[in-house]
């Protein structure tokens, strides 16, 4: 009934803005504009550029020889052309639209520049706006910087390249994508990851671990089915204040991602290949003593060689694009093919993309997006599994076991230390893949019907199935499974969203106003079935055995949502705008059915006022402007059903009923609500060779979603409210440099720090676990996640309690230890081009500040496998002081700040007779490296990575991760 009221509100407001935008149509035409654009000091062609006309919602972007078709369904008259590229400033030229269909504007120049204001970009509305009109900062992040990133994900590549986002690679699980963290953290139950939209789609970016390993893991992420070679831009909402129009779902931030698109003239074909190898960058200190504790010589074993290797990656994709002045399509087509560095690890892709446009009698222009993806992964359990994790295995092996060895009668691998099996067998009998369908497809309908007036239409919808299952042997060692093991789950997911957005542009005098209105649908449906059996049947690889059991889920969920915006802009110089969006969800209670999401916001430019040139501040910066916005965001419940007294089945002998779950349901549900105010300035100096942004915000969310304990008399346990409070606060700084630019040499630097503060306001009561089983605490007063740990019990003079046996002695209670959040994060860019053919360049990020607590070192001290224990054998520790200082988790607790080279490249462009050897136009050779190195006194693996993944209050922990490894690629690329 529920989601039929909904669609029924849908139609009423798909036709009050339909009616709202109907008028009669004007004499229009499709347009075609063409040329070049190149830098304007090397005169190089410039590939990447937005060719955009001012106003109209018409753009393309610059092919690899610097080439473009922009075509406009517009009228005749006079309009501005506008070309922008991030790290370059804006070019504009005029061009007059009458008789001609066709226009040649020849080559067009555009320099490098530390700000870009009159870039276009794409606010909550849908509508595209210049930069310098917005009152919040937006981030972009072009195809140039993807794919000089060398990375498999898309929101991997993102690191830091973006103030104020928090990009970590938490697993080295080929496949996984990163974490992603905008402006902190602004749930404690919820998800903290941004919502994804892609060609005006909101997309599924699920991580979700389908089969129960036994323990945690880290997943693959289905942001990984996208293909990076695609993209055209990305650009980044990152706070409420941007977001505001995404209402009930945008609390953590919005990431848009933009694929290309075709263009007008003859066919362009591109083909790329790569050719990767991944190795692992650093190896744990285990116990190498030769001897055992009765003094004897022992043999002993690295039995990490047994379990990592050096792994190929192997991706191709090619890409044709053209088309006429009415009809303009890119196809694309990828192949990826990534081994992992853990041995039975692997995952494959294949993804075609098909984009087309077709321009309708002048004044109508239909856009449709079809994208396929198939993908095949070969897990292998990782991070703290108790039924077979391969690193799980060796950190409690002793170091004298030979991994290799076989059992003479039987032929099967020796087992490992405990009930762990031999990582060595569940390598070569233990099956888990992973096999995912996805189709993502968009259409846009976009009228102008009267001059400054566009009435959008767009619809995406987003569907795929994803199978996972796990095989265990009969006569494996995994706890509880002697007689073998298998699970299967499939999910079937589709996500369907619709947009009816209506636009009006006109001039007022000295005034510029935007009037914007719009109505958005977004429907969920989720299926789950889970099957699980135990003693297998012989021969079999199936979920069939002596025990089995099945069920099966289902989620539906639906978000209606009504927004406005009015924008006035007063001589270019001085932007006002105010918006406000009603949501309306199934996940909402029904005493809180509509929720309201307000936004305003200003942007002055300064600079443009005719004292400023003349004035003292006008002969230091060449443009200067200030901007603040405040706005609300909201988060849904997690659960689709949250607001509902749920009932299970119950069976007692041969009689049947209903028993009602632990919690309670709750009429009154409503979203999490975050309010931001961020305020900031933009400045250039030195003739647009140096550019600063700078941008503070203070963000406080209300309402946050708690199990709240009920009255034990009702029945129920709890029930989930909206009963909490915290807050982030902190400042982002960009600086974007132009070195030198010369025709023979060019070096722009951009560095960008970031620092936040995450604070617990309130909670429902007291302080509790974030996460089962680890250390980590949500408290008032304190980050979310921080570590409670035992500590040295002291004496009042701070000297470290002994017991009789001179063994130290854990604090009776856990103490506030540390925080597994940077005090700030940091990256640093450059870019070196020589000559017209060969750029370089390299980016170093890290974090600082943050700890992260080694449980794979404290378990490897603990089981024979450490350093400490060979310090035992030594005759430095005694056995009993080494078990005692396993109880001190703080002692395990390190500093995780880290330095990485993250990326560096290397591009060369071959001369015009080698590209024509091959029948191609050009001819681009790279050499790419990621994640070559990290300076760190952290002592695992990598400090990057998190036993939780993307878990929102579970961080700095591992315990047997997947380590992420280094990469490096040569690729070619054809254009023909």
């Amino acid at each position: 009934m529920y989601l039929t009221r909904l669609r029924r509100k849908l139609g009423a407001a798909l036709l009050l803005c339909a009616g709202l935008m109907g008028a009669e149509l004007e004499a229009q035409g499709t347009y075609s504009i063409q040329g070049t654009v190149v830098d304007a000091t090397s005169r190089r062609a410039l590939a990447g550029v937005t060719v955009a006309l001012r106003g109209q919602g018409a753009r393309t972007v610059t092919d690899n020889g610097g080439r473009y078709t922009l075509t406009a369904a517009v009228p005749a008259g006079s309009y501005s052309v506008v070309f922008t590229q991030v790290g370059r400033g804006e070019a504009v030229r005029a061009v007059t639209l009458g008789d001609s269909r066709a226009v040649q504007l020849g080559a067009t120049p555009l320099s490098e520049s530390a700000l870009q204001l009159e870039a276009l970009v794409v606010t909550g509305s849908g509508v595209e706006t210049e930069r310098k009109a917005i009152g919040n900062a937006v981030s972009t992040v072009n195809a140039e910087q993807l794919a000089g990133s060398g990375a498999q994900n898309i929101d991997a590549a993102l690191s830091g390249k973006i103030a104020g986002a928090q990009v970590n690679l938490t697993s080295g699980t080929p496949g996984a994508g990163a974490s992603v963290r905008l402006r902190g953290t602004s749930s404690i139950i919820g998800g903290a990851e941004p919502l994804y939209i892609v060609d005006g789609v909101i997309i599924d970016n699920s991580s979700d671990q389908l089969i129960n390993f036994g323990y945690r893991s880290n997943p693959t992420n289905r942001l990984a089915d996208l293909n990076p070679n695609d993209i055209e831009r990305v650009e980044v909402l990152k706070g409420a204040a941007a977001a505001a129009l995404y209402g009930s779902r945008a609390n953590n931030g919005v990431i848009q991602i933009f694929t290309r698109r075709g263009r007008a003239g003859r066919p362009q074909v591109s083909v790329g290949q790569r050719v990767g190898r991944s190795e692992l960058t650093r190896r744990l200190n285990f116990n190498d003593y030769p001897f055992n504790e009765k003094g004897e010589p022992v043999q002993r074993f690295d039995n990490q060689d047994f379990i990592f290797r050096d792994a190929l990656t192997v991706e191709t994709n090619a890409s044709v694009s053209g088309g006429s002045e009415g009809t303009q399509y890119f196809l694309s087509a990828d192949y990826a093919d990534q081994e992992g560095i853990m041995r039975g690890s692997d995952f494959q892709k294949i993804g075609v993309r098909l984009n087309l446009d077709q321009s309708v009698g002048g004044w109508l222009r239909l856009s449709g997006g079809a994208n396929y993806v198939t993908s095949e992964a070969s897990l292998v359990t990782n991070g703290e599994q108790g039924v077979g994790g391969l690193l799980t295995s060796i950190v409690f092996t002793p170091t004298d076991v030979d991994l290799r060895a076989r059992d003479p009668e039987t032929g099967r691998y020796r087992n490992a230390a405990f009930v762990f099996p031999n990582p060595l067998e569940v390598i070569e009998t233990w099956q888990a893949p992973q096999d995912v369908s996805r189709f993502v497809g968009s259409f846009q309908a976009r009228a102008t019907p009267i001059e400054g007036g566009s009435l959008e239409f767009r619809m995406g919808y987003d569907t795929y199935s994803q199978e996972t299952s796990l095989y265990i042997p009969r006569g494996s060692a995994a706890a509880g499974a002697p007689l073998g093991s298998a699970q299967a789950v499939l999910r079937n997911q589709y996500l369907l969203n619709n947009d009816l957005v209506g636009n009006y542009r006109f001039g007022l005098g000295a005034l510029q106003l935007t009037s914007t209105a719009g109505v958005n649908h977004t429907y969920t449906n989720a299926r789950n079935v889970v099957a699980s059996a135990s003693d297998l049947t012989l021969t079999t690889e199936l979920v069939r055995g002596a025990q089995t059991t099945s069920s099966q889920n289902r989620f539906e969920t639906a978000t209606l949502g009504i927004f406005g915006q009015q924008q006035v802009g007063w001589r270019d110089r001085l932007y006002l705008t105010g918006a406000l969006r009603a949501d309306a969800a199934s996940t909402f209670g029904a005493d809180e059915r509509w929720q309201l999401y307000p936004k305003v916001s200003g942007s002055y430019l300064v600079s443009e006022e005719p004292f400023w040139e003349n004035s003292v501040l006008g002969r230091w910066f060449d443009s200067f402007r200030v901007r603040a916005a405040l706005g609300y965001a909201g988060s849904q419940p997690g659960g689709a059903y949250d607001r509902f007294s749920l009932y299970n089945q119950a069976v007692n002998i041969t009689r049947q009923g209903l028993v009602h779950s632990p919690r309670a349901g709750n009429p009154s549900l409503k979203p999490e609500r975050q309010r931001e105010v961020e305020a900031g300035f933009d400045a250039s100096f030195l003739d647009e060779r140096l550019g600063v942004t700078f941008t503070y915000y203070d963000q406080y969310v209300t309402d946050l979603l708690l199990p709240r304990p009920f009255t034990p008399s009702t029945g129920y346990f709890d029930v989930l409210d909206n009963v909490g409070e915290l807050s982030n606060r902190g400042m982002e700084l960009e600086l974007r440099s132009t070195n030198v630019d010369r025709p023979r040499f060019g070096w722009n630097t951009t560095f960008i720090y970031s620092h936040n503060r995450n604070r617990v306001e309130k909670l429902a009561g007291t302080a509790f676990a974030s996460t089962s089983g680890y250390p980590t605490r949500v408290a008032e007063g304190y980050a979310l996640g921080e570590f409670w740990m035992p500590t040295f019990r002291r004496d009042s003079a701070g000297n470290i309690l002994l017991n009789e046996a001179g063994n130290p002695l854990p604090s009776l209670t856990p103490e506030f230890v540390g925080s597994p959040w940077p005090d700030f994060n940091a990256s640093l860019t450059n870019e070196f081009r020589v000559g017209s053919r060969l750029t370089a360049g390299f980016q170093l990020d890290g974090a600082f500040g943050q700890q992260v607590w080694n449980q794979t070192r404290r378990i490897m001290d603990r089981f024979q496998a450490g350093e400490l224990y060979e310090r035992q054998l030594r005759g430095e520790v005694t056995n009993a002081y080494r078990l005692a200082y396993f109880g001190i988790q703080s002692e395990y607790l390190e500093d995780g700040s880290y330095v990485k080279l993250r990326e560096a490249s290397l591009r060369y462009n071959a001369g015009r007779g080698l590209a024509r050897a091959i029948g191609a136009g050009n001819l681009q050779f790279e050499l790419i490296g990621r994640n070559l190195h990290t300076w760190t006194e952290y002592t695992g693996y990598d400090p990057e990575i998190n036993l939780f993944g993307a878990a929102t209050a579970a961080r700095g922990i591992d315990f047997a991760v997947y380590p992420v490894p280094r990469t490096v690629t040569l690729g070619m690329r054809a254009t023909y």
